[in-house]
């Protein structure tokens, strides 16, 4: 590391402008911490390079995701008169997602030109995270790069993807820019958004013509701003030239480029995933082992789409395995971390690494940053940043809560309803969390309002109401005067009652609701034609499915338990494929066994004859062939389709 930076140092004239691009270099390709390092070189010999400044921002708050503009702004209490330091606070507080107090704290009106640069960069930045219009203060930042070459790739970064802003002067600015500034040949990428005309067409020609030649520096910056415009270009065998070019003259980049698992990888797991039955499925994703990388995160793909099989089939212990197995070869995968930290801590099995892994996938989470990249509003970023927050202190809480550390389970129950104030589960955990801390009455208090919501776990769901009714006779002052039995009832009447919202419709809401079945006939997969008639005087459960939908494909064996079940009791099932060619269906049992239930082939038609957009969907027809109950997609471990039939059956 130290020779590289060394070796950089000492060939690039303008030190600080190329140390700040070897900073960037280290930061994209996960050094952080020499990116920092960098960063702090430059600030000590120039406490006010804002550059520096933005650079150590940015890599520190990937190292210590708690660090806050809590430090700079002590910085700016201690030197009130330093411009620099007010601009940095405010590029702090940016990151943080915090526009308070930044419009205050920006020099737009500054003489210095760097001043007044990043003051306009974080302007823009807090416009778009408030969703204000930023187009004024874009013009202003792109006609300051005519004039200052150190704002030239801004200038240049928002002019490429304009159609209109392309000319043959754009073309002539970029290659003297980049002749001067090869490190930042990277700016091309934004040539590749969208659909070329015929001028981006020619600067893409050239930035490739150029990236070619610089693959072959001495310098790793350089390589590396080259090797990301020949990837958006497309230039497979540039790029493989460039990562072993990269590689040679700095090794510790040798993990960078690590084998990519093409798409046809992923496709064979989830076609071997596509069977009818949790056995078969697990057969063919066995069969494939030897096919898939023995690390990365196509192995974790496999170990997770295994691991639901096997939940769903009742092996807890091989599921959890295949989840802890999945973190260790994508271990930045926050997701599957949460995941395997959540199914854990459920089943009270490896309690210490399930801690470990809901630790890593906060940290993770909470590296996070708004880029205001692909449109997203950062209103909708932070909706969902903050829901998947709330979703790993729920999961950490709950590995607490089964160590017995109840206080910590507490203290992040309660911060996770801080972010999501309805979320049911989360308050069905924290009365679970209360009662161990002998506070049964508010924890009542909780259920109640979980159940009220409506739990979508069905485990927890039941263990709430079954606490409930442990509690209901300590104090049934609390909630309702009568017995436990006869508020449950109205409780669960109330929530079937209209209460006159415009919000989504719910599935019991569904326009089919009350009509009669919508089609007189059906073509079996294997015979001929079928009468829906002839089901007359019988329940009737309809799914209508099609064999490129893997959740249809996940939900035959439940729905092969139900029709085994209620076989005795008048209740069939009806499978309707809506592919568009009956081959489809025909040859998909031709290889699997047919379900336990009636499947037939309606095309296409059966979207527009059922009223729906999406597959699964499956509705409950009484025994006069009205259509009473609509249920949508598939929900493991759901008993909502059996407790409609039991309801109706009664």
């Amino acid at each position: 590391m130290v020779h590289l930076i060394l070796f950089i140092l000492g060939q690039i004239a303008s030190a600080d402008e190329q140390h700040i691009a070897t900073g960037w270099y280290f930061y994209d390709v996960g050094d952080h911490r020499a990116a920092m390092a960098l960063s702090k070189d430059i600030l000590q010999k120039n406490p006010n390079n804002l550059a520096a400044h933005n650079l150590h921002i940015a890599a520190r708050k990937k190292i210590d995701p708690l660090f806050s503009s809590h430090l700079y702004q002590v910085l700016v209490d201690e030197n009130p008169d330093e411009a620099a330091l007010d601009i940095a606070l405010a590029m702090a507080l940016v990151r943080e997602g915090n526009t308070v107090g930044v419009s205050e704290l920006l020099h737009l009106d500054s003489e210095i030109p760097e001043y007044k640069y990043w003051s306009l960069r974080f302007e823009e930045r807090r416009r778009r995270i408030t969703e204000e219009d930023t187009a004024a203060v874009q013009e202003q930042l792109i006609a300051f790069g005519v004039e200052h070459t150190f704002a030239k790739y801004h200038r240049l970064r928002e002019l490429f993807p304009q159609q209109e802003a392309c000319s043959k002067e754009l073309q002539t600015e970029f290659e003297e820019y980049i002749a001067e500034h090869p490190w930042h040949l990277q700016v091309a990428t934004r040539l590749w958004r969208g659909k070329p005309n015929k001028c981006q067409k020619d600067i893409q020609r050239s930035a490739i013509s150029l990236a070619k030649k610089q693959i072959k520096s001495e310098n790793p910056v350089e390589v590396y701003a080259a090797l990301q415009v020949l990837q958006s270009g497309e230039k497979e065998k540039l790029i493989s030239k460039a990562q072993e070019r990269l590689i040679e003259i700095d090794p510790e980049r040798k993990d960078l480029f690590e084998e990519e698992v093409s798409d046809e990888i992923y496709n064979l797991i989830y076609d071997a995933d596509a069977r009818p039955t949790h056995e078969l499925a697990i057969a063919a994703l066995q069969k494939i082992s030897k096919d898939i990388p023995k690390k990365g995160p196509a192995r974790a793909a496999y170990e997770s789409v295994l691991q639901s099989r096997y939940e769903a089939m009742g092996n807890i212990e091989e599921a959890v395995k295949m989840a802890y197995r999945a973190t260790l070869n994508d271990p930045d995968n926050a997701s599957l971390l949460n995941d395997f930290a959540y199914e854990a801590s459920k089943n009270k099995m490896m309690l210490k690494e399930a801690l470990a892994a809901s630790d890593r996938s906060i940290e993770l989470l909470k590296q996070k940053s708004f880029d205001g990249l692909n449109g997203q509003t950062y209103s909708s970023w932070l909706a969902n940043q903050n829901y998947s927050l709330s979703a790993y202190l729920d999961t950490r809480a709950w590995v607490y809560y089964q160590q017995g550390e109840y206080q910590k389970a507490r203290e992040d129950l309660e911060n996770a309803l801080r972010l999501t104030p309805s979320e049911a589960v989360h308050k069905a955990h924290l009365g679970f969390v209360l009662c161990e801390l002998g506070e049964e009455k508010l924890a009542l208090q909780i259920f109640l309002e979980a159940l009220n919501t409506g739990i979508f776990e069905a485990q927890l769901a039941k263990d709430s109401e079954a606490k409930v009714a442990e509690l209901f006779p300590q104090f049934s002052d609390v909630w309702f005067p009568n017995s436990f039995d006869e508020y449950w009832l109205a409780v669960q009447a109330s929530q079937n009652q209209d209460d006159g919202e415009e919000d989504e419709p719910e599935e019991s809401q569904h326009p089919m609701i009350g009509q009669q079945i919508p089609i007189d006939s059906f073509e079996l997969i294997r015979g001929e034609f079928n009468e829906t008639s002839q089901f007359e005087g019988q329940l009737l459960v309809i799914d209508l499915w099609a064999t490129w939908c893997g959740p249809c494909i996940k939900g035959m064996p439940h729905l092969q338990e139900v029709a085994a079940e209620y076989k005795d009791k008048g209740v069939n099932i009806i499978g309707l494929s809506v592919d568009q060619e009956k081959q489809a269906p025909e040859e998909f049992f031709v290889d699997f066994p047919a379900p336990a239930y009636t499947v037939g082939w309606i095309g296409e038609e059966g979207f527009e004859a059922f009223n729906i957009r999406g597959i699964p969907s499956l509705f409950v027809v009484d025994n006069n062939g009205v259509i009473i109950e609509y249920f949508s997609g598939y929900s493991p471990g759901s008993t909502r389709l059996e407790d409609t039939i039991d309801r109706l059956l009664q």
